[in-house]
């Protein structure tokens, strides 16, 4: 691992690893390596703890749970999973198989609320939401039907994702306390990647009104004029804004073009800005080519992702950086 600087760090991990999730605080990161799943207390611990071979995809608020995919016991097809220390892991089972059964995209703050995608029979894909109560429910069906939900606020009460609209993905959103769900037009193309604590604040990215490619977005209310336009790095690039810190002055995210990505970070002085320029800004030296930012702590200070070590054509590797260890 890198050596961190003195008020600023980015720790790289080595190629074949990812970081997709820290907890609220930013003490805790989760991903995926050589040794499959794992978890880091990165502060403290000199590397992270391999716990079972799954794909981790979000980790709850204390760290203590959790969720991804692993190989349904039964079938070994992939099947949505949660893991804590006392359990290790555990399928939360499907409702039919489709190559796959189901996979973990998000778990709520206190992590007793999962979503993701389930299969139906006749390979219908629906977003489904799981809590230990009520098993593995399915959300209701919007748009033309097919549907995945990608994130859950901390809270618990809000989930956003997609529907299939009329000519491509519609960002979609549902109420966890009835299930029902609801998109602002058909005719829309974007996804919901992130939601803020309480899901009053998403982001994401929209066509706004059928611009090529989309662009990175923040929805602050309800309907089409909740939608603000934030852009993306390159003009000829794809916009994708995948988390939001709690006061909505810094959104992370990523450029795309074919098989390229380039990571950014949006601030509400700055706009978007590459993310290698954001981390010299702050004081870093030679930072690595980061191709996408994931997710960050509540207050933005902590950003995980990967980068490309450029190296091993095609390889990505994880990253935790940094902004200011003096707050």
């Amino acid at each position: 691992f890198t050596t961190p600087a003195s008020a600023q760090q980015v720790i790289t991990m080595e190629p074949g690893t990812s970081v997709f999730d820290v907890t609220a605080d930013g003490n805790i990161v989760t991903g995926n390596g050589p040794g499959g799943a794992f978890i880091w207390h990165w502060r403290n611990d000199p590397g992270p703890t391999y716990i079972g071979d799954a794909w981790a995809t979000a980790i709850s608020d204390d760290g203590s749970v959790i969720v991804g995919n692993m190989d349904d016991p039964g079938t070994g097809a992939q099947v949505a999973g949660r893991w804590t220390a006392a359990t290790g892991w555990v399928s939360l089972g499907g409702f039919s198989q489709c190559g796959s059964i189901s996979s973990a995209y998000d778990v709520s703050g206190d992590g007793t609320q999962v979503i993701g995608l389930a299969w139906l029979p006749g390979c219908d894909a629906h977003g489904f939401l799981w809590t230990e109560s009520t098993g593995m429910q399915t959300l209701e069906s919007v748009a033309n039907g097919i549907n995945r939900a990608t994130a859950i606020s901390d809270d618990g009460t809000r989930i956003g994702g997609f529907g299939q609209g009329s000519f491509s993905r519609t960002p979609a959103y549902w109420d966890s306390s009835n299930l029902d769900g609801n998109v602002d037009d058909i005719d829309d193309n974007g996804e919901v990647l992130g939601l803020s604590q309480d899901g009053d604040l998403s982001v994401g990215t929209f066509d706004f009104g059928g611009a090529t490619p989309k662009r990175a977005f923040i929805r602050t209310e309800s309907g089409l004029s909740g939608y603000i336009n934030i852009g993306s790095l390159y003009n000829d690039w794809g916009g994708n804004a995948t988390d939001i810190a709690e006061d909505a002055s810094i959104v992370c995210g990523f450029d795309v073009q074919g098989l390229a990505r380039d990571a950014w970070v949006w601030t509400s002085e700055d706009g978007i800005v590459d993310m290698e320029q954001f981390m010299i800004d702050a004081g870093v030296l030679n930072p690595p080519n980061f191709i996408v930012c994931r997710k960050m702590s509540d207050d933005g200070n902590v950003i995980v992702g990967s980068y490309d070590p450029q190296a091993i054509p095609f390889f990505e590797g994880g990253f935790i950086a940094e902004v200011s260890s003096d707050g």
